[in-house]
């Protein structure tokens, strides 16, 4: 199967050799003038595909490599130009696209150039059109599901107009959040006034419900996802009842290529989702849907081509520190270091030798000579993290060498010159120490040129389910284990939780339940921490006493297993889960006594 000019085409290998290229004698012809006369040798052995470059001009790829003879794995790809080949397994209209598909492809092949050197340099006229067609052409050759969802997601956030948009998946009677953005605060729970009324929402392909006494409807999209009922539910912005053809436009061909990935595989749970070619995107990335950290976020790289210095201010855990990689990485000096020295984390005895380094025998203990953090930093960028936490003393050391340019080492006499810009953070505030003299006022002007205000996150809920994307599949790929994404209920308790300890401690909450759950398996309220369980906002229907078993998760397995004759192998089958994953998942819920009393008719 290959894909070419927004087409998906397939050529049956029969298992003799055959060749690739523009020649009428080739057995695949291709009319494009990337390939040469004869440009691929390829002979199927078993479950792979041998390929030769026949010393073509333009050459063939493997995962952005150049390869003269490889050997292509089941489910594999090879390239030449902007033509993709994938290897799959099956009878010929198993790969059919649906009809209502074609529109996709007919719609994607507008205006595609043919020469390589145009596809990269062309002006971009409809942003949705090339998303589209990236995201069908990249997720067909990666064959990873958790790489499509990061990229869907990443685009998604930066696409102004784009409302909220939440991907369900239904496993018999359980719900899963396979995938959101939500750039409001109330997305989470009208998706869940969707879902609890799913069954009347999937009997038509495309319905619109309008939420009574608001400005937001849904659109919801019936999907096939690898053979579950899925649903795409989208909500334009408030206000906008009536959302734009444009837009709708977009959404819909969206849902159609996501199904078409789910079809041909992309999004089977039984490959880890760690991907094989690196991504396009090297620099920091910092996760944001809400216009506050976009705001910031652009703030961050304006003033980052100046050697102006910044103070970075915000609670422990909002992300001081990757702000300033951001302006590190976008600035002239990053080809110089990225040093960082935690100012609260070292005695003071001890701060002032890592900063300005030390002669041997300057101290007891100095054996050799040590460089400072002002040295190795100059012509790149130094992090003062903490700096509220500085001692007086090393303060004014510190302001000195900011006037002058130059400082010692301890125990040194020759002035060492430095090129400093500095980045400083720090959660307190710097104007109270100021008043209560504990920081230096002159030294906070010769620090503070700029200000960044990071807000908690719980005053950006709208980044909440970005963040609860990003660290799923990042540490699915870890552990290469993918999950089954989050119920529903779950996802509304993380949603509605007020994070105290901001993104630090929603990545390791995150980190938590992705290697405590199996793989495939759905996480429920019963693999979340107490403290999120017995702390999420008063009132809600989702959150549970403590103790308490999750709302509907009981009464799944309970059915299940009745259905099953109380056997937990034929209910972990049913359910689409290991044996192990059901039996751990009946212990947490506490259920054992009681299923063993089923099992025995009540005999003790």
């Amino acid at each position: 199967m290959y894909y070419n000019k927004g087409f998906v085409k397939k050529f049956p290998l029969d298992g003799r050799e055959f060749t690739i290229g523009r020649n009428a004698d080739c057995e695949l012809l291709l009319d494009d003038d990337l390939f040469s006369r004869r440009h691929i040798r390829a002979v199927p052995e078993g479950d792979r595909l041998i390929i030769e470059d026949l010393n073509s001009t333009n050459g063939t790829y493997i995962e952005g490599q150049k390869v003269s003879k490889a050997h292509v794995e089941l489910n594999g790809s090879f390239a030449v130009g902007t033509v993709r080949f994938f290897l799959k397994e099956g009878e010929l209209d198993e790969f059919a696209p649906a009809k209502e598909l074609i529109p996709i492809f007919n719609e994607l092949a507008k205006d595609i150039p043919r020469e390589i050197n145009r596809q990269e340099t062309r002006y971009i006229r409809d942003i949705y059109r090339e998303i589209l067609k990236m995201l069908l052409s990249e997720g067909l050759a990666k064959g990873d599901w958790g790489w499509f969802l990061r990229q869907l997601s990443f685009h998604l956030e930066n696409l102004s107009e784009i409302g909220d948009l939440a991907l369900v998946k239904k496993d018999h009677k359980l719900i899963s959040m396979q995938f959101s953005v939500f750039k409001t605060s109330d997305a989470s729970g009208l998706v869940a006034e969707v879902v609890a009324d799913f069954e009347r929402h999937i009997k038509t392909n495309v319905m619109v419900k309008h939420f009574a006494g608001r400005d937001r409807c849904c659109y919801t999209y019936l999907l096939s996802l690898a053979g579950s009922v899925g649903a795409l539910l989208y909500l334009p912005l408030p206000g906008r009842e009536v959302e734009s053809d444009r837009i709708i436009g977009f959404i819909s061909q969206l849902s159609k290529e996501i199904e078409l990935l789910s079809t041909m595989g992309v999004a089977s749970h039984r490959q880890p989702s760690a991907p094989k070619i690196p991504e396009k995107n090297t620099g920091v990335d910092i996760v944001a849907s809400s216009d506050v950290m976009k705001n910031l976020i652009c703030q961050a790289k304006k003033i980052a081509v100046s050697d102006i210095f910044v103070l970075i201010h915000g609670e422990s855990g909002t992300g001081k520190e990757l702000f300033a990689r951001l302006i590190h990485e976008q600035s002239a000096r990053r080809t110089g270091q990225f040093v960082a020295l935690n100012c609260a984390a070292i005695p003071e005895n001890l701060l002032e030798a890592e900063l300005f380094g030390s002669e041997k025998g300057a101290y007891t203990g100095a054996f050799t000579r040590k460089h400072g953090k002002l040295e190795l930093a100059s012509g790149g960028t130094l992090v003062l993290d903490e700096i509220g936490d500085m001692p007086l003393a090393v303060q004014t050391k510190l302001l000195r060498a900011l006037q002058e340019h130059e400082f010692y080492r301890l125990g040194g006499n020759e002035p060492i010159r430095v090129d400093l810009r500095i980045i400083a953070l720090t959660h307190r505030d710097l104007k109270h120490l100021i008043s209560e003299k504990l920081f230096r006022n002159d030294l906070y002007y010769r620090l503070v040129h700029h200000i960044i205000n990071l807000p908690p996150l719980r005053e950006r809920p709208e980044d909440i389910a970005s963040l609860i994307n990003h660290f799923t599949h990042k540490f699915c790929a870890k552990i290469a284990r993918p999950i089954g994404g989050f119920s529903v209920q779950a996802h509304q308790v993380l949603m509605r939780f007020a994070w105290p300890g901001n993104v630090r401690q929603l990545e390791n909450e995150v980190k938590r339940v992705v290697n405590l759950a199996d793989e495939g398996e759905v996480v429920g309220l019963d693999l979340l921490s107490e403290e999120i369980l017995d702390n999420c906002m008063p009132g809600s229907s989702v959150c549970e006493k403590k103790n308490s078993v999750p709302v509907g998760l009981d009464d799944d397995i309970l059915a299940v297993m009745a259905s099953c004759n109380w056997c937990k192998s034929r209910a972990a089958r049913q359910l689409g889960i290991t044996y192990q994953g059901l039996h751990k998942k009946i212990k947490r819920l506490g259920l054992d006594a009681m299923i063993r009393e089923k099992r025995t008719g009540g005999a003790s």
